[in-house]
């Protein structure tokens, strides 16, 4: 029988193509402000995806193995197997030959996540199920993909003096985002800071000191930000 010690480290290592898998497939929504915001695997939504990408790369795999090791194989090509020692029973990885599948299969095992994930991101980017990677977002980082266009952040600050309260305009470089994939975290360039004061018939902006060249502020900084893309003609 398989030792304690090698059945927990095959079982990270067969789940790891889930992960694997799951990070690609969320880099098909990146975009040059935003990264790409995985699920928590402490979440039931994350165990579920992972459960699923992971179980769709080793059947993806196991597939790939019967097509090439049956007495007539259709792909008459090498592809090593990592699932041997689970057939074996054996208490470790006794023979070279043995090791090589095993380790060599996990390679090839995890390459094939980066493609099913890479795969599956882009059919669903381009079937327009933007929501799956940018939640609230979505909108906006749709509008704001290409290099043609960018986002401004107008940040209304928590600081207030003498009824006016302080803010920020500038051009977004880098927006993190939470585990809801809202505005977590946001870096600005090219900022203009401003103080505005609110009153029953209007508001007014006035300028507020000199330009900044870059800026980041956390969520508990501000209350209130607006996004706005522009596209450059």
């Amino acid at each position: 029988m398989l030792g304690t010690s090698l059945v927990a480290i095959l079982t990270a290592a067969f789940l790891l193509p889930g992960l694997v898998a799951v990070y690609f497939f969320y880099r098909a929504g990146q975009t040059a402000e935003a990264d790409p915001v995985l699920p928590s695997m402490g979440s039931p939504e994350g165990l579920v995806q992972f459960g699923c990408f992971a179980i769709g790369v080793h059947l993806l795999y196991v597939t790939g193995l019967w097509l090439v090791s049956s007495d007539h194989p259709c792909i008459p090509l090498p592809l090593a197997d990592p699932y041997s020692v689970l057939r074996s029973g054996s208490p470790g990885l006794d023979s070279r030959e043995e090791q090589f599948a095993v380790f060599a299969g996990l390679v090839l095992l995890n390459l094939t996540a980066a493609g099913f994930g890479i795969l599956t991101g882009e059919i669903v980017r381009g079937a327009g199920k933007l929501s799956i990677f940018y939640g609230p977002l979505t909108d906006l980082l749709r509008h704001a993909r290409g290099p043609e266009a960018f986002i401004t952040a107008y940040v209304l600050t928590r600081t207030e003096q003498h009824g006016y309260t302080l803010g920020y305009e500038g051009i977004v470089t880098s927006l993190v985002r939470d585990s809801k994939k809202l505005p977590a975290v946001v870096v600005l360039k090219d900022v203009t800071p401003f103080r505005i004061k609110a009153s029953s018939r209007a508001a007014r902006r006035e300028p507020a000191g000199r330009p900044i060249e870059n800026l980041i502020l956390r969520g508990e900084d501000w209350q209130n930000i607006a996004f706005r893309v522009y596209r450059i003609e």
